[in-house]
């Protein structure tokens, strides 16, 4: 299936089956005009080709693609900048079933040449939306014969300024992962958070600094708010996304990523640190989703 359009009264989004089930545009109705939420990637208007995708099953960055899991050395290819955004964002998806308000789709493994995944697996998703939300699915199964690392989340974009207006977030969490060599990979335990990166209750998003931390602790949902034009953006997921990546740059947008394992987890988790990763035994699945509630 080519691009697919979900449209309701209050929200409007493109979506990719064929390239990863991403998000080309994130439009709400407010007051009596259509806004841009999420960039529009439609007519590459923005400096992105998505401006939300699926992350599985692994969130963010492999340090070289290496990695130790269950007595097993493994090494993933083309890794010369890391392993980075899982596998799933580029591959072809098949839709099961689709109208304007949802979109269901799967993605097997098994049926692509050169997945770059020691494991075989099973993914599912689906976008719906319902009144004043959008809500997002993710569903993973090993189809391997062994136990298989597993994480993963959604990495959305959004716009910086509507109509002008500047953005506040409130990202709940407890501490952030220290990046020494400025590649965004942990060189230990999360640290406690400090002031210019707390950004706990309606914190103005500066537009002058650049920001690409992972965060600890994520331990309620987050917020992004635009006052001065009375636009509030609630994420909602559950107790599973334990973490949160805020990428800051010197562009019209940013992106506020809830997942459920910090940046390189699988590493940190065979140094002993509790990064969030998962373990799922042949046939074992994982799921979650992401609401997200405009106000």
């Amino acid at each position: 299936m080519q691009r697919h359009t979900l449209e309701s009264a209050r929200w409007r989004v493109d979506i990719e089956p064929n390239n990863g089930m991403g998000w080309l545009s994130g439009r709400a109705f407010h007051g009596n005009q259509w806004l841009d939420i999420l960039p529009d990637c439609t007519l590459n208007a923005e400096k992105l080709e998505q401006c939300n995708f699926l992350l599985l099953p692994y969130s963010n960055r492999i340090r070289d693609g290496k990695f130790h899991f269950d007595g097993k050395d493994y090494q993933l290819e083309n890794a010369e900048r890391h392993a980075i955004h899982g596998v799933v964002r580029k591959l072809p998806w098949v839709v099961e079933s689709a109208d304007n308000l949802h979109i269901a789709a799967t993605l097997n493994t098994a049926d692509h040449v050169g997945v770059n995944w020691p494991w075989p697996f099973l993914a599912k998703t689906e976008l719906r939306i319902s009144d004043n939300q959008l809500i997002s699915t993710l569903y993973i199964q090993n189809l391997g014969q062994s136990p298989m690392p597993v994480g993963g989340g959604w990495h959305p974009y959004f716009v910086r300024h509507i109509n002008q207006a500047d953005p506040k977030l409130s990202i709940p969490v407890t501490g952030v992962y220290r990046d020494t060599d400025g590649d965004c990979l942990p060189i230990g335990a999360p640290e406690p958070l400090p002031d210019a990166l707390r950004f706990i209750d309606q914190v103005a998003l500066p537009e002058n600094q650049r920001i690409d931390h992972c965060f600890s602790g994520l331990n309620g949902p987050m917020n992004i708010t635009w006052p001065d034009v009375n636009v509030s953006l609630t994420l909602r997921y559950s107790d599973q996304m334990t973490h949160a990546i805020l990428y800051n740059p010197a562009e019209s947008h940013f992106a506020l990523e809830p997942v459920s394992h910090a940046n390189d987890g699988v590493n940190l988790a065979h140094k002993g640190i509790d990064a969030g990763i998962k373990t799922l035994q042949p046939g074992d699945s994982w799921q979650d989703s992401l609401t997200m509630e405009i106000e």
